[in-house]
Protein backbone atom coordinates (compact mmCIF):
# COMPACT_ATOMS: atom_id res chain seq x y z
CA UNK A 1 0.00 0.00 0.00
CA UNK A 2 1.39 3.25 -1.02
CA UNK A 3 1.06 6.23 1.24
CA UNK A 4 0.13 10.15 0.19
CA UNK A 5 4.10 10.98 -0.95
CA UNK A 6 5.16 7.90 -1.89
CA UNK A 7 5.72 6.59 -5.39
CA UNK A 8 6.44 8.00 -8.68
CA UNK A 9 3.24 10.34 -8.76
CA UNK A 10 4.58 12.41 -6.02
CA UNK A 11 8.14 12.32 -7.19
CA UNK A 12 6.74 13.64 -10.43
CA UNK A 13 4.68 16.13 -8.39
CA UNK A 14 7.97 17.89 -6.64
CA UNK A 15 9.56 18.05 -10.04
CA UNK A 16 7.19 20.21 -11.57
CA UNK A 17 4.67 18.22 -13.51
CA UNK A 18 0.77 19.21 -13.30
CA UNK A 19 -0.66 18.08 -10.08
CA UNK A 20 -3.93 16.55 -11.91
CA UNK A 21 -1.52 15.00 -13.99
CA UNK A 22 0.53 12.72 -10.70
CA UNK A 23 -3.02 11.85 -9.60
CA UNK A 24 -3.00 14.53 -6.47
CA UNK A 25 -5.73 16.42 -8.19
CA UNK A 26 -6.58 19.92 -5.92
CA UNK A 27 -4.27 18.65 -3.33
CA UNK A 28 -2.05 21.20 -5.16
CA UNK A 29 -3.76 24.04 -3.45
CA UNK A 30 -3.62 22.76 -0.40
CA UNK A 31 -0.08 21.30 -0.47
CA UNK A 32 0.96 24.75 -1.58
CA UNK A 33 -1.37 26.38 1.39
CA UNK A 34 0.53 24.05 3.72
CA UNK A 35 4.32 24.93 2.64
CA UNK A 36 2.96 28.89 2.82
CA UNK A 37 2.14 28.40 6.23
CA UNK A 38 5.28 26.18 7.52
CA UNK A 39 7.66 28.62 5.68
CA UNK A 40 6.67 31.79 8.27
CA UNK A 41 6.37 31.63 12.02
CA UNK A 42 3.00 32.91 13.81
CA UNK A 43 3.70 36.30 13.75
CA UNK A 44 1.87 39.87 14.76
CA UNK A 45 -1.71 40.43 14.44
CA UNK A 46 -1.76 41.92 11.14
CA UNK A 47 -4.26 44.71 12.86
CA UNK A 48 -3.06 48.28 13.24
CA UNK A 49 -5.05 48.64 16.40
CA UNK A 50 -3.46 46.00 18.06
CA UNK A 51 0.11 46.23 17.23
CA UNK A 52 0.26 49.68 18.01
CA UNK A 53 -1.44 48.27 21.65
CA UNK A 54 1.54 46.10 22.24
CA UNK A 55 4.08 49.18 21.00
CA UNK A 56 2.10 50.94 23.74
CA UNK A 57 2.33 48.32 26.03
CA UNK A 58 5.90 47.60 25.55
CA UNK A 59 6.99 51.38 25.46
CA UNK A 60 5.29 51.72 29.29
CA UNK A 61 7.23 48.33 30.49
CA UNK A 62 10.51 49.66 29.33
CA UNK A 63 9.91 52.24 31.13
CA UNK A 64 8.50 50.24 34.53
CA UNK A 65 11.63 48.45 33.84
CA UNK A 66 14.24 51.77 34.34
CA UNK A 67 12.70 52.93 37.11
CA UNK A 68 12.90 49.64 38.61
CA UNK A 69 16.23 49.11 38.11
CA UNK A 70 17.15 52.78 39.51
CA UNK A 71 15.43 51.57 43.06
CA UNK A 72 16.93 48.30 42.59
CA UNK A 73 13.36 46.28 42.57
CA UNK A 74 15.04 42.61 40.87
CA UNK A 75 11.81 40.37 41.31
CA UNK A 76 9.07 42.86 39.45
CA UNK A 77 12.30 43.95 36.84
CA UNK A 78 12.23 40.25 35.95
CA UNK A 79 8.97 39.72 35.64
CA UNK A 80 8.19 42.55 33.16
CA UNK A 81 11.70 42.00 31.28
CA UNK A 82 10.55 38.72 30.71
CA UNK A 83 6.68 39.76 29.56
CA UNK A 84 8.40 42.33 27.36
CA UNK A 85 10.64 39.86 25.83
CA UNK A 86 7.58 37.12 25.21
CA UNK A 87 5.75 40.02 23.72
CA UNK A 88 8.56 40.36 21.08
CA UNK A 89 8.57 37.20 20.14
CA UNK A 90 7.53 36.41 16.68
CA UNK A 91 5.12 33.66 17.86
CA UNK A 92 1.88 34.65 18.87
CA UNK A 93 1.18 31.78 21.71
CA UNK A 94 4.68 33.40 23.27
CA UNK A 95 2.94 36.80 23.08
CA UNK A 96 0.08 35.76 24.28
CA UNK A 97 1.97 34.24 27.31
CA UNK A 98 3.34 37.96 27.93
CA UNK A 99 -0.07 39.91 27.97
CA UNK A 100 -1.43 37.25 30.40
CA UNK A 101 2.01 37.59 33.14
CA UNK A 102 1.60 41.08 32.98
CA UNK A 103 -2.67 40.60 33.88
CA UNK A 104 -1.80 38.56 36.37
CA UNK A 105 0.64 41.10 38.06
CA UNK A 106 -1.93 43.19 38.85
CA UNK A 107 -4.23 42.91 42.09
CA UNK A 108 -4.11 40.61 44.92
CA UNK A 109 -1.13 40.96 48.11
CA UNK A 110 2.03 41.42 46.34
CA UNK A 111 0.84 42.30 43.45
CA UNK A 112 2.91 45.55 40.69
CA UNK A 113 0.13 47.27 42.57
CA UNK A 114 2.03 47.09 46.05
CA UNK A 115 4.89 49.05 45.01
CA UNK A 116 6.00 51.96 46.97
CA UNK A 117 9.91 53.40 46.50
CA UNK A 118 11.07 54.64 50.23
CA UNK A 119 12.97 57.71 50.33
CA UNK A 120 15.79 55.17 52.25
CA UNK A 121 16.30 53.94 48.59
CA UNK A 122 16.35 56.80 46.55
CA UNK A 123 19.53 56.64 44.43
CA UNK A 124 22.19 58.83 44.64
CA UNK A 125 21.36 61.58 41.69
CA UNK A 126 18.16 59.41 40.61
CA UNK A 127 14.58 60.81 40.79
CA UNK A 128 13.23 61.37 44.41
CA UNK A 129 10.79 58.23 45.97
CA UNK A 130 8.28 60.88 45.91
CA UNK A 131 8.27 61.46 42.01
CA UNK A 132 9.20 58.01 41.40
CA UNK A 133 5.86 56.63 43.15
CA UNK A 134 3.84 59.13 41.31
CA UNK A 135 5.54 58.40 37.58
CA UNK A 136 5.20 54.51 38.63
CA UNK A 137 1.11 54.89 39.40
CA UNK A 138 0.89 56.72 36.12
CA UNK A 139 2.72 54.04 34.09
CA UNK A 140 1.06 50.99 35.79
CA UNK A 141 -2.45 53.00 35.26
CA UNK A 142 -2.07 53.38 31.60
CA UNK A 143 -0.45 49.91 31.27
CA UNK A 144 -3.90 48.32 32.79
CA UNK A 145 -5.94 49.93 30.41
CA UNK A 146 -3.62 49.38 27.24
CA UNK A 147 -4.21 45.72 28.74
CA UNK A 148 -8.14 46.00 28.99
CA UNK A 149 -7.74 47.36 25.30
CA UNK A 150 -5.51 44.23 23.97
CA UNK A 151 -8.62 41.63 25.03
CA UNK A 152 -7.71 38.05 23.97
Amino acid sequence: MKHVGEGPAFSSYLDGADPASCGLGSSRSILELAGRLISRPLCRSTAVGKLDNNAAILEIVDQLVDLLLKFNEKHWCATLKDSADRMRSPWSTTQAAGIEILKSSFGGMGSINDINFLVEEEPEGGPTASKANDKFQKLTTRLWEYLQDHGD
